[in-house]
């Protein structure tokens, strides 16, 4: 669009010979005149157009049009075949014209640079408008802002800014989803070392956290709700859990243990199947309740199926006396003074056969809820 400035000179002697001279030059001062007024036309149409820009486009338009009336006199002049009288008249139009010319190109190239400034406020405007908007903890770099901006910047500067006014708004909504999508992302992650949940298995937790981070239907209530349900799960231990944790398996049905002697006589103690209480299947909490309440909460059953120290006295096992974890000698328990007779021995050699029996229990009951302390310091997550 640009225009290329006159060429044509007039010559410095001049006379009526050099009239149809004269006339082409009026030619060509005319066309040069004509393409200026249709350059600034054509700007005038373009849309948008920044303020800077339509500022320097009606000056131009007010200078270019102020010739009409000059150019009248020329018209006059070149009717009478009197132009080569006023040859001082042309020189100053070409240079007056060629001024206008640049003038003119000047005002067609500046409207990119104008639109560039102009939208670059605009661009400003958006930057704080979203930055307000987002989140409380989420900032524009999080979410990536400073380049999705200038990505925008330069497509719109690219298409004329021509579809700034369309675009606008599905850009802050974009990024105003992506706040609150960064925001999601935050308050999910910040639940792995949330004091709240720190006590849960870190590998459990890291993949309820991960998951929900993932999974963008996932909000950080429903992960809240998930690890709360995990930590109830592990404050809340199953059988089999205590049993591997506090090393009484049972085996098949039973589980015996030598641990000791008295005066030769060895001495046992017996875990069975059914020495768990029913809660202690997932119904006795770790945080709820004190180191003695959880171990007589998971062990404390009836009496007889009580693990329990066994003195090995005789050859028939179903005639060796017990003493039970919770219940101590059981006043139904006839093999005590079955095993004192069978011996001929007085009542010293069972209260000192109790009380090694008892002592070995105390071992027993000491390491179980040293192991249960320990869990509960852990809120079960060593289990």
């Amino acid at each position: 669009m640009k225009i290329a400035k006159i060429s044509v000179s007039v010559p410095s002697k001049v006379s009526k010979a050099t009239e149809a001279a004269l006339k082409k030059t009026l030619d060509v001062l005319v066309a040069a005149q004509k393409s200026v007024v249709d350059l600034l036309a054509a700007v005038e149409k373009l849309d948008p157009l920044a303020p800077a820009s339509t500022k320097e486009l009606l000056k131009q338009q007010k200078i270019t049009k102020g010739r009409a009336a000059v150019f009248k006199d020329f018209a006059k002049s070149a009717k009478r075949s009197e132009l080569h009288t006023n040859p001082a008249k042309l020189k100053a139009m070409i240079k007056s014209l060629n001024s206008d010319i640049a003038a003119a190109n000047g005002v067609e190239g500046g409207v990119a640079g104008h639109l560039d400034a102009f939208f670059q406020v605009q661009m400003n405007d958006i930057e704080d408008e979203i930055t307000r908007a987002l989140p409380k903890g989420v900032s524009g770099a999080s979410i990536g802002l400073s380049g999705t901006l200038d990505r925008f910047k330069r497509k719109q500067s690219k298409l004329g800014w021509t579809r700034f006014s369309s675009a606008r708004g599905p850009l802050i909504r974009e990024c105003r989803d992506q706040g609150e999508e960064q925001d999601r992302k935050n308050k999910i992650n910040g639940m792995m070392h949330d004091p709240e949940f720190r006590k849960i298995k870190i590998k459990k937790r890291e993949k309820i956290v991960k998951a929900g981070v993932a999974n963008l239907r996932a909000t950080a209530k429903s992960v809240k709700a998930e690890l709360e349900d995990a930590f109830e799960k592990q404050d809340k231990p199953g059988r089999n859990k205590w049993s591997t944790y506090l090393q009484l398996g049972a085996g098949g049905r039973y589980r015996v243990n030598k641990c000791g002697s008295y005066l030769g006589n060895k001495i046992h103690w017996t875990m069975s199947n059914d020495s768990w209480t029913a809660n202690a299947d997932g119904r006795v909490s770790i945080k709820d309740n004190s180191v003695d309440r959880i171990f007589s909460g998971i062990l404390e059953t009836t009496d007889w199926k009580q693990l329990h120290a066994t003195l090995e006295v005789g050859s028939d096992a179903r005639d060796w006396p017990h003493v039970f974890l919770f219940a101590g000698v059981l006043n139904n328990d006839r093999r005590w003074a079955n095993a004192k007779s069978m011996l001929d021995v007085d009542n010293s050699w069972i209260t000192k056969a109790q009380a090694q029996m008892n002592a070995e229990l105390t071992k027993i009951r000491t390491d179980l809820k040293k192991k249960i302390k320990l869990a509960k310091d852990r809120g079960g997550a060593n289990m």
